[in-house]
């Protein structure tokens, strides 16, 4: 193209001449057919085309995309046409003069340069003034116009067919239409696009995709007919790609009489994934159509649990990843994949690469939990399972406390060291290895554990009145809690007195008890009626229903020796147990023990 446009900038008014004259001579021989021409009419009108970058060739065909051509139109006064006269030619719809087109008048072995063209009529119609250099046209004289030798200044109409202008002078204006024989025939462009029907296609691993087709046209939008279409397979190498029937990796097909050509259905290789086919015609721009190997079904499921066990401190989570592979190995996405902890369902994420994911929430209790995945989307439905450890938190405290801090030093008398171990939840810690020991000389049982972070072992008085220390340990956790040893005496029990209350007979209501205690150490514990012992403070009050009544008071001692009860006999007007109305208890672990009198 730039060498035309040279060429074009190379062609000067005074070389034109020359190659016009040579056109002149080249075509003379084509206006021989015409019909002279009656009287107001130009005679022997014809047409033809120069076309070429270095120098011209005249023909009677040009492509309608050609842009560096000359049109010369050929004709004979039939009247004298003076200087300043015109020359008109009207092309057919479809046709553009540009406005600054070069142009030549060319008789008796003369040429001359047109300065004055006007282009009217949407660029169809072209007038040209005679110049005064070459004198009047006498009556009979040939002449040529040509029109933009060489350069890019005339687009002919977009479909092809027959160019057949109208021409007509200022001294014969009546219109003269060239004929077939004498007009350009206007041909298809060049490949200058390629359109495809469909720019993507998809398939499954190891099938046939549709057809491939695409339509060729020139720049003009004109259907080309006989151009050869190439479609061409890239080596796909290990990944997705596929095969023309019989041609493997290339296909040459050729355009019809609606500038389409069709490729066979290429098949899909067993690899997923999206790859490309090239299209090519002529110089025309080559495109690509997009194409997708889809996986085949779902064959397999596997599960994995990341990470398998985690801390049960309510706050990690764990992460269950699935993936679904079909038989040749390819991840297959958008599968209806559920999974399942413990029953529950869990949300799933579909990442879009045949992974599947969902969050294991996290939680404080620990043990062993299984993990679920299944695929009802194919049949049978696939299926997985794993196994998610939530491992108990570390003991971060330790406390140990006696059933009795306080026992007889009779090598007999027993307590109960409850030790309690807790996480930094608070949660117990079971499965601990909890030793307790003691300073006094104490027989200590093996650690019992009773699940939930209680353990327990029995202490065993010894025989040395005094305080005792019982050592709890778990691991680098330590508590301690003192323990009493008193001296076994039948006067160490705590004696008690009523101090106040009914006796005798009296009314029905409420009736209200109070005592002391004159020896000893230890908690009181009343007792009503049949009722149970149980702890109470002075002073205590009651509401009997009609009837007798025996109310007990006693002290327990720190050892857990109960002292004799102090005791009160009443009577109301019929014999029914009664209810406490207060009893300010204090929440003594050996309330109801003792003897009942």
């Amino acid at each position: 193209m730039v060498g035309v446009l040279s060429q074009a900038r190379r062609v000067t008014p005074k070389r034109l001449p020359g190659i016009l004259l040579g056109l002149l001579i080249c075509t003379a021989a084509l206006s021989a057919w015409v019909s002279p021409a009656s009287a107001n009419q130009v005679g022997n009108v014809s047409v033809d085309t120069c076309v070429g970058a270095n120098g011209c060739t005249n023909t009677s065909t040009i492509r309608v995309d050609e842009r560096y051509f000359g049109v010369l139109v050929h004709f004979t006064a039939t009247s004298g046409l003076p200087i300043d006269g015109t020359i008109s030619v009207q092309a057919p719809p479809g046709t553009v003069f540009s406005t600054s087109i070069v142009a030549q008048l060319q008789f008796n072995n003369a040429s001359e340069s047109v300065n004055s063209v006007t282009i009217s009529d949407g660029g169809r119609k072209l007038v040209a003034v005679v110049p005064p250099y070459l004198g009047s046209l006498t009556t009979g004289t040939s002449a040529s116009l040509v029109l933009g030798i060489l350069d890019d200044k005339i687009q002919l109409p977009p479909v092809p067919g027959v160019w057949s202008p109208t021409v007509w002078t200022s001294s014969d204006p009546d219109q003269v239409t060239v004929s077939a024989a004498g007009s350009i025939t206007t041909l298809p462009g060049l490949p200058a696009s390629l359109v495809l029907e469909d720019d993507s296609r998809s398939a499954t691993v190891g099938m046939p995709f549709d057809a491939l087709q695409a339509k060729v046209f020139d720049s003009r939008g004109n259907a080309l007919t006989g151009v050869p279409v190439g479609f061409t397979i890239p080596d796909p190498g290990d990944g997705p790609g596929g095969s023309f029937p019989s041609t493997g990796d290339f296909y040459l097909a050729e355009t019809g009489a609606e500038g389409e050509a069709s490729a066979p259905g290429i098949t899909a290789n067993h690899v997923a994934g999206r790859w490309r086919v090239i299209v090519s015609a002529g110089a025309a721009p080559s495109r690509q159509v997009d194409l997708a190997n889809l996986p085949d079904k779902a064959a397999s499921m596997t599960l994995d649990l990341s990470p398998s066990t985690v801390p049960a401190d309510g706050a990690t989570s764990a992460t269950a990843r699935v993936r679904l592979d079909d038989a040749f190995g390819n991840p297959v996405p958008g599968d209806a994949v559920t999974l399942g902890l413990e029953g529950t369902q869990i949300a799933v994420t579909d990442n879009g690469d045949g992974m599947y994911s969902g969050v294991l929430p996290a939680a404080d209790a620990a043990g062993q939990f299984q993990v679920t995945a299944a695929d009802a989307s194919v049949s049978p439905t696939l299926t997985a399972a794993r196994t998610l450890t939530r491992s108990a938190l570390p003991a971060s405290s330790i406390a140990v406390s006696l059933s009795r801090s306080s026992v007889r030093a009779d090598g007999k008398a027993t307590t109960i060291a409850t030790v309690r171990l807790r996480n930094s939840l608070g949660a117990g810690v079971p499965g601990a290895s909890v030793i307790v020991t003691s300073s006094g000389g104490q027989r200590v049982s093996a650690v019992a554990d009773k699940g939930d972070g209680v353990y327990e072992a029995k202490v065993t008085a010894g025989t040395k009145v005094g305080q005792s220390v019982i050592k709890a340990a778990a691991g680098t956790l330590t508590a301690y809690a003192q323990l009493e040893q008193v001296a076994s005496a039948t006067g160490s029990r705590p004696v008690v007195k009523i101090t106040g209350g009914p006796k005798g007979r009296v009314k029905t209501g409420k009736v209200t008890f109070r005592f002391k205690r004159l020896k000893g150490q230890g908690t009181f514990q009343c007792r009503f009626d049949a009722g149970r012992w149980q702890g109470c403070k002075s002073p205590v009050s009651y509401r009997p229903k009609p009837g007798r009544h025996i109310f007990r008071v006693r002290c327990v001692a720190p050892d857990g020796t109960a002292g004799k009860p102090a005791m009160r006999r009443f009577k109301t007007r019929f014999r029914s147990p009664a209810l406490p109305v207060t009893a300010r208890s204090s929440q003594d672990p050996r309330r109801g023990r003792g003897e009942r009198r």
